[in-house]
């Protein structure tokens, strides 16, 4: 039978945990672990043979009133803890549990999670792209200066970094993937380098008219059988 959304009404039932709790928690459940809560939570789960996925769509769903502050601290975005740390942004640390523990839901999560939210930001920057003053060309007051000035690389570089920050980061993941030349002829620094595109120099490609894409070729034995 589907889920249904929790109503208004649907307010939890409370239970009498003091006299059910073990007795070594009994009176000091406050001041018990995490850790230790969690086994006992977990246990009965078990016991009740509880899945995860109607108890984890309830807490979310959920309109009581105590439950929902609970679940909004779980999505909310923690600016005072660690980045790396498991409390700064909770749905991140899930995310990636579900990534790197569990290949077999990878491609799903791609299809169903990753997919839907990048075709969403590529909308809204496109959109914002649309809507920008600054990628407008008045034909009746154009001149040759403000055609230089429109379409300098530096200028649009930044301009596309601001409005499609995410679109832009996409793109330059996809152009910087290791190629021939850079897994012949770029240290990791050079790549991070070449990654941040210098404005200034938009219209040198780092490549020399005698530079070798084949390790091989650098070698002076080689070089002398094919001279």
């Amino acid at each position: 039978m589907p889920l249904r959304p929790s109503a208004p009404g649907d307010e939890i039932q409370h239970v009498d945990w003091a006299r059910i709790l073990p007795d070594d928690m009994k009176g000091r459940h406050k001041t018990k672990s995490h850790l230790e809560k969690i086994h006992v939570v977990v246990s009965l789960i078990l016991f009740l043979q509880l899945p995860f996925a109607p108890l984890i769509l309830f807490l979310f769903r959920s309109e009581d009133a105590e439950v929902k502050q609970r679940a909004g601290n779980f999505v909310r975005h923690q600016g005072n803890a660690k980045e790396e740390s498991d409390s700064f942004f909770p749905p991140a640390t899930l995310f990636r549990l579900w990534y790197e523990r569990f290949d077999v839901c990878r491609d799903n999560l791609h299809r169903y999670l990753v997919a839907p939210c990048a075709f969403d930001l590529v909308a809204a920057e496109s959109d914002k792209g649309i809507r920008s003053a600054d990628l407008r060309v008045r034909i009746s007051s154009l001149t040759m200066t403000g055609i230089r000035e429109a379409l300098h690389p530096g200028k649009l570089l930044r301009k596309y970094q601001d409005l499609f920050p995410f679109t832009f980061d996409l793109l330059l993941a996809f152009t910087t993937r290791p190629n021939r030349y850079r897994k012949y002829n770029l240290t990791p620094e050079d790549v991070a380098a070449e990654a941040k595109l210098d404005a200034d120099s938009l219209d040198d490609d780092g490549l020399e008219e005698d530079e070798s894409l084949d390790p091989k070729d650098k070698d002076p034995k080689n070089r002398r059988a094919l001279d």
